[in-house]
């Protein structure tokens, strides 16, 4: 559930700021007559992969054509995402989405060998919590995206004052 963190004694605390995002409406674009409206993907630095969005928070992961390249994991293909935000960026932000251009699940899973299922219907950004950065990137988080098919999907990245959405085609890889 997002905006849920364990307590130091072992029960659970929501974190307002995640549960005011997750409160907000999904408003997802459609894909018709098998059209994808993909994000374009971008590069905004030599020393970063191609992002897809406006900021302030990025997605990566896709490659210069907006496309995820899955993998077979059991009943579900799996690709990893990345979301990367501008130095200004310094509030929480959640991650949902889903496929547009029929019915089909998508669900997260943490990239870390002992979360290797879709355990998440959303991911939580969160600046006190980001990946280590090498880059003039400040800050960096990733996790798995797990879906039942090849197809059209989007995301909705909410921030405190901002609404991102992507879109994305995810297809088995080579």
């Amino acid at each position: 559930m997002p905006g849920v963190s364990q307590t130091p004694g072992g029960g659970q605390t929501i974190d307002p700021a995640f549960a005011a995002l997750a409160g907000r409406s999904l408003n997802l674009p459609s894909a018709s007559n098998g059209e994808c409206p993909l994000t374009t993907a971008e590069l905004r630095s030599p020393t970063e992969p191609f992002t897809i969005g406006d900021g302030p928070v990025y997605t990566s992961g896709v490659g210069s054509s907006s496309l995820l390249n899955l993998n077979t994991r059991g009943d579900w293909l799996v690709g990893t995402l990345s979301w990367t935000a501008d130095r200004s960026f310094a509030e929480k932000a959640l991650v949902r989405g889903e496929r547009i251009d029929e019915e089909g699940q998508m669900s997260f899973g943490l990239t870390r060998p002992t979360f290797n299922v879709p355990d998440r219907t959303a991911v939580e950004l969160d600046p006190a919590l980001e990946l280590p950065r090498a880059s003039d990137v400040a800050f960096a988080w990733s996790a798995e995206v797990f879906v039942k098919s090849a197809g059209c999907y989007a995301l909705q990245i909410d921030g405190e004052d901002f609404t991102e959405v992507v879109v994305f085609r995810a297809e088995p890889g080579p």
